[in-house]
C-alpha cells in the first residue's frame, strides 16, 4: 500500500487566510499535515505569526501535524525551498500549498491516486490543482489532461523531480535557450517574458521568487504537468496590502470545482497543445488583443 501524501502548509502573517486554508483543506482530511511557518520581521508581527500557527495546529479532524516554526523572519524563498528540501527527506512525494490558497475537497484524493500512478513516469514532472481556463476543458471526456503550463497555486511533485530543483538554475546558461522556450511557450510574448525571468534568476544568489526556477527544471527535464479538467484551487490572496506578489484582482478567479471518481485516465500521455496556446494567448495577448479585449469590454457595458 502506498504511503499516505504528506500535506507541505506554508504560512506567515496572515491569519484570516490561514483559518480560511485549514477549513477548506479540513473537506478532504488529509492525514498527514507539515505546517512551516516563517518568523516575524518585527514586534508587530509576533501577534499575527503567533495567531496563524495556532490556527494551524487547531485541527477539527484526525490529522498527525509536524511544525516547524522559525524564531526568525527567512522569507519566502528560503522557507518554501528549506521547507521542501525537509520533507523529501522523508517522503516520495508531497502537495504544496499556502496559506492563500483554497483546495477543493477532491484535490487529495486526485493527488494520491496520480502520485501512485505516474510515480516512475518520467514524462511527467508536477500535478497542477488549478485549471486556469476551465471552460475550455469542461467537456472533455478525461478527469485531466497533459500540459505545459506549470502552475503553483496548489500543486504536487515527487522527490525525483525535487531534487534537481536549484534555486540559481545555472544551467540556463549553458543550453539553447530558444530551443526550449519554443519548445515550452506557445507565443511570442510569452517567451519575451519567461526569458526575462529565467535571465534574472539565472546564477542570482539572492533571489525574490522560487517558482520561475521551478518551471525551468520541469521544462528543462522535458516533463509535462498533469492538470485536471475542472480548477481545484484558487488563489483568495489577491487585493490585500500584506500580499508579496499578488497585487490588483485576481486574473483566474475561477470557482473551485469537484472532480469525479474514479477518474477517467487520457487515452494517451501527450501534451494538449490547443489548449497551452489558448491559456497562452489569456496570459499573453498581444498589442492588438489587449486594445480589442478593452474595446469588447466596453461595448458590452453600453449594450
Amino acid at each position: 500500500m502506498p504511503e499516505d501524501v504528506p500535506v507541505a502548509l506554508f504560512i506567515f502573517n496572515r491569519p484570516d487566510l490561514t483559518k480560511l486554508t485549514i477549513e477548506q483543506l479540513s473537506k478532504s482530511k488529509p492525514p498527514l499535515l507539515y505546517v512551516f511557518a516563517d518568523g516575524p520581521r518585527n514586534k508587530d508581527e509576533e501577534v499575527l505569526c503567533n495567531s496563524a500557527i495556532e490556527i494551524a495546529k487547531s485541527l477539527s479532524w484526525e490529522c498527525d501535524v509536524h511544525l516547524k516554526a522559525e524564531s526568525s523572519n527567512k522569507g519566502m524563498v528560503h522557507q518554501i525551498k528549506n521547507g521542501l528540501d525537509f520533507v523529501f527527506s522523508k517522503h516520495e512525494a508531497v502537495l504544496f500549498m499556502q496559506d492563500d490558497q483554497l483546495l477543493s475537497p477532491s484535490s487529495y484524493s486526485f493527488v494520491t491516486e496520480l502520485i501512485t500512478k505516474y510515480k516512475d513516469d518520467e514524462r511527467i514532472g508536477h500535478i497542477n490543482l488549478s485549471n486556469f481556463n476551465p471552460s475550455f476543458t469542461k467537456n472533455y471526456s478525461s478527469s485531466y489532461f497533459f500540459s505545459s503550463h506549470i502552475k503553483v497555486w496548489g500543486f504536487a511533485t515527487w522527490r525525483r523531480m525535487w531534487h534537481s530543483y536549484n534555486i540559481e538554475m545555472p544551467e540556463w546558461s549553458q543550453i539553447d535557450q530558444n530551443g526550449l522556450l519554443r519548445k515550452f511557450c506557445s507565443r511570442r510574448n510569452e517567451r519575451i517574458g519567461i526569458k526575462k525571468m529565467f535571465d534574472l534568476h539565472c546564477n542570482n544568489n539572492d533571489p525574490w521568487t522560487w517558482d520561475y526556477q521551478w518551471v525551468f527544471n520541469c521544462w528543462y527535464r522535458n516533463t509535462l504537468a498533469i492538470t485536471p479538467t475542472r480548477n481545484l484551487c484558487i488563489d483568495i490572496g489577491f487585493e490585500r496590502d500584506d500580499s508579496s506578489h499578488n497585487t490588483g484582482k485576481n486574473p483566474f478567479n475561477n470557482p473551485i470545482e469537484t472532480i469525479n471518481f474514479p477518474l477517467i485516465h487520457p487515452e494517451n500521455t501527450q501534451r494538449d497543445k490547443r489548449f497551452d496556446k489558448c491559456l497562452s494567448k489569456i496570459i499573453t495577448p498581444s498589442v492588438v488583443e489587449k486594445i480589442m479585449g478593452k474595446l469588447n469590454r466596453r461595448l458590452k457595458l453600453k449594450l
